[in-house]
């Protein structure tokens, strides 16, 4: 049997409410936006595929995903992983830069 799959707006809208969290565009070139429930001052650690700490960073989100955009366009090509803080909850988000 065959069948069609369409995404709409409110099917982006529950998937982003059950995922809490998403980085856009991944894969990236460097600069990206954080979508999720941030509020206030973000802790965010950025990882590099070996396992090294590559970024440490706090602020705004606004200020942090400047910082690691930043950070990210002169660093290699490869997999990140972010690890993020907020003042309730902990995230961990992977990431690949081109």
């Amino acid at each position: 049997a065959r069948f069609e799959l369409r995404l709409s707006p409110i099917a982006l809208e529950n998937q982003l409410q059950s995922e809490q969290l998403l980085v856009f565009p991944n894969p990236t070139t460097g600069s990206f936006q954080l979508v999720g429930p941030f509020e206030g001052s973000l802790k965010v650690r950025l990882y590099d595929q070996s396992g090294r700490e590559v970024f440490t960073i706090q602020g705004s989100k606004h200020f942090v995903e400047a910082q690691i955009s930043e950070v990210l366009a002169q660093g290699d090509a490869g997999n990140y992983l972010l690890l993020i803080e907020t003042e309730n909850q902990s995230y961990q988000l992977r990431m690949v830069k081109r």
